[in-house]
C-alpha cells in the first residue's frame, strides 16, 4: 500500500498519558508492540514523552527497542519542564519541522495531519463522577479533537455511537480501532516452579482459592458491588476470597478508597477481601491465571483492559453487562447487572463451587493460538487508518 509520500511516514505520538492512568499506558505499549510486529516497515513511530518512568518502565519492558520506537526527548527539555515551559507548544513546533503527522494527539494544531484519539465518553454517561469544571473541559477538548483532527480514533463501536451523538457534523472522521492486549508466551511458564509459587504466596500471603479484581480504585470501577456480594455470600455461610490490585487514588473522589475500607471493616470482611496495591505485570498475570475467575464490575468502559487481558490470557471472567463488554466478547464471560448484588453473588457462588482455580488450559490454548494474528490485525488496522491521512 502506498502512503502517498516518497518516503517512510514519520509519525509522532506527542505525549503518553501519566503513569496514574495504567489503562492508557497499557494501550500505548500494546499498540507500539503491535506496530513493531509489522514485517513491512512503511512508517516510523516517534514518541515524545517527558516522563521517562512511563517510557522505560512500560514501553521498554515489552522489548520495544529504539530501532522500533524512537524516543524523542532532548536532555535540555527535562530541565525546562519544571518551569513555565510549554511542552505542548514545543512539541507542535518541533513536529511541524520534523514529522509528517501526529497520532493520538489531544491538542491538534491543524499544521500537519493529525489522528486524534478519544478513549471514551464517560463524562457524558456518568456526569455525576465529574466536577462541572472537568465536564466543561472534556467537552471542549473533545470538540477540539473532533474539529481539528483529520481522523478521530475510537476504541469501540460503543464509543463511536457516543461520538456520532455528540459530534454528528464530524461523524465521517471517526474510525474504530480495537486494541489488543499482548501476552508474552513466557507468562505461561511463570508459576510452574515451586520456588516462584512459594515466593509470590509468601509475598502477598495468598489464599489457596480466590477471585481477582485488578481494576484501579476509581469510583466508576464499582468495587463496592463486589464487596456487597461477598458480604451477602458470607451471610449465607460461604466465605469467598477476593484479591484486589491497582492504584488506590481517585483524583475525582479522594475519599473513595477510604469508604471502601470502611465498608470492609464495618462488615467484618477483612479476611475475605485483600488489597495488594500496585503490583508487577507478571504478578498480575499469575493471579489472573490462578484465580477462580477474574471480575470486572465496572459501570463504564471505553474498551476494558481487564477484559482484553482475560481474552488474551485465556481466562474466564465475571463482568458487568455493558454494551462494550459484550462487544469485547470474551470466550468465557459471565454477565451481570452492575447494580444487582444478588445476581453477582449468584455467579460468584456458582463459580466458587464449580471451579478449583488455576489455569484454564483449554482457554489458554485457544488464546495462544490466535495471539499473533490478533496483534497483527491490530497493527494492520492502525496502519491502514494512518495511511488514510495521505490518500
Amino acid at each position: 500500500m502506498s502512503n502517498g509520500l516518497n518516503h517512510k511516514i514519520k509519525v509522532l505520538f506527542p505525549v503518553i498519558e501519566s503513569d496514574m492512568w495504567l489503562g492508557g499506558v497499557n494501550y500505548y505499549t500494546n499498540l507500539f508492540l503491535a506496530i513493531s510486529m509489522l514485517k513491512e516497515k512503511t512508517f516510523e513511530v516517534y514518541v515524545f514523552q517527558d516522563n521517562p518512568k512511563v517510557f522505560f518502565n512500560y514501553v521498554k519492558s515489552y522489548n520495544l527497542f529504539r530501532k522500533d520506537i524512537k524516543y524523542v526527548l532532548d536532555k535540555f527539555f527535562i530541565k525546562l519542564t519544571s518551569g513555565s515551559f510549554n511542552k505542548k507548544l514545543y512539541c507542535i513546533k518541533r513536529a511541524e519541522k520534523e514529522f509528517d503527522c501526529f497520532s493520538h494527539c489531544n491538542t491538534p494544531s491543524g499544521s500537519i495531519p493529525s489522528i486524534g484519539w478519544i478513549p471514551d465518553f464517560q463524562h457524558r454517561r456518568l456526569p455525576e463522577m465529574f466536577s462541572e469544571a472537568e465536564l466543561a473541559y472534556r467537552d471542549s477538548s473533545f470538540e477540539n479533537i473532533a474539529k481539528l483532527s483529520k481522523i478521530v480514533l475510537l476504541s469501540s463501536n460503543d464509543a463511536l455511537s457516543d461520538f456520532v451523538d455528540m459530534f454528528p457534523e464530524y461523524s465521517k472522521k471517526a474510525r474504530v480501532l480495537n486494541f489488543v492486549s499482548y501476552i508474552d508466551p513466557n507468562i505461561y511458564n511463570i508459576g510452574t516452579s515451586g520456588e516462584y509459587v512459594s515466593k509470590i504466596k509468601q509475598k502477598y500471603n495468598l489464599p489457596d482459592k480466590y477471585f481477582y479484581l485488578p481494576n484501579q480504585f476509581w469510583k466508576h470501577k464499582n468495587h463496592i458491588t463486589v464487596f456487597k456480594a461477598v458480604n451477602l455470600l458470607k451471610t449465607q455461610g460461604l466465605n469467598v476470597k477476593v484479591l484486589c490490585s491497582g492504584l488506590t487514588q481517585d483524583y475525582r473522589n479522594k475519599t473513595h478508597f477510604d469508604s471502601l475500607k470502611n465498608y470492609i471493616s464495618s462488615n467484618n470482611l477483612n479476611e475475605n477481601i485483600k488489597f495488594l496495591g500496585k503490583i508487577d505485570l507478571d504478578e498480575v498475570y499469575y493471579l489472573m491465571r490462578h484465580c477462580v475467575s477474574i471480575i470486572n464490575p465496572s459501570l463504564f468502559e471505553g474498551w476494558s483492559s481487564t477484559v482484553e487481558e482475560a481474552k488474551s490470557l485465556g481466562k474466564n471472567i465475571i463482568l458487568s453487562n455493558l454494551n462494550v463488554h459484550r462487544e469485547q466478547n470474551p470466550q468465557c464471560g459471565f454477565y451481570f447487572d452492575p447494580l444487582d448484588v444478588k445476581q453477582l453473588a449468584l455467579l460468584m457462588k456458582n463459580n466458587w463451587l464449580s471451579k478449583s482455580g488455576g489455569p484454564d488450559f483449554e482457554l489458554e490454548a485457544a488464546a495462544r493460538k490466535c495471539m499473533a494474528t490478533r496483534m497483527l490485525d491490530f497493527a494492520t488496522n492502525y496502519k491502514n487508518i494512518l495511511f488514510e491521512l495521505f490518500n
